[in-house]
């Protein structure tokens, strides 16, 4: 479905619908925890390679909307980052930085929804924020600050208080259910 998102004139009830173009993404992750969780297999690493062309597609094709003046050779910077971090994320499915069962890397962890919520807006605000007379990467730094802040209050504060509550709260709707469908 995400392949066929690239083809011309595909609706955009359709696109929406595959969450197109960041489809790839969560297809990506999704294999990457399966693979941390039960091991490589040719089918997930076929997945991976085609969600990783696809993603590479997909921001060369939109570079303009989150670069300023792309250049032809913005394509292969963007695809040789975005390799990269398929490149790193294998590995850590892999465990080739050893069983990542430090307090750290859960923390790591649960910083990656929070930051996957805010990123792109937060991030656009704070760079217009910081303006176009202050040097890029020092806007980037800037950014990356207050996302990162951010995402660390909503994981450590609002989410950790917030899970156990809501847990019960789902675990009595599904006994309400479950009571329900065995009348």
């Amino acid at each position: 479905v995400t392949a066929a998102c690239h083809l011309p004139n595909v609706p955009h009830a359709f696109l929406s619908l595959a969450i197109f173009p960041y489809s790839a993404f969560f297809i990506a992750g999704s294999m990457f925890y399966l693979t941390w969780r039960h091991g490589v297999t040719a089918s997930r690493l076929v997945a991976l390679c085609i969600c990783l062309v696809l993603v590479c597609v997909a921001a060369i094709t939109d570079r303009a909307d989150f670069m300023r003046n792309p250049t032809p050779d913005s394509a292969w910077v963007v695809s040789a980052f975005l390799c990269s971090v398929f490149a790193v994320f294998l590995a850590i499915a892999l465990r080739r930085f050893g069983a990542m069962t430090s307090r750290a890397w859960f923390a790591l962890g649960s910083l990656t929804y929070p930051l996957y919520l805010i990123h792109n807006e937060v991030g656009k605000v704070v760079i217009r924020l910081v303006g176009p007379n202050v040097n890029a990467w020092l806007g980037v730094l800037a950014a990356l600050t207050v996302v990162g802040g951010i995402s660390w209050l909503m994981a450590g504060w609002i989410e950790r208080r917030a899970s156990p509550a809501l847990r019960r709260l789902l675990t009595r709707a599904q006994m309400r259910l479950i009571t329900l469908a065995s009348r």
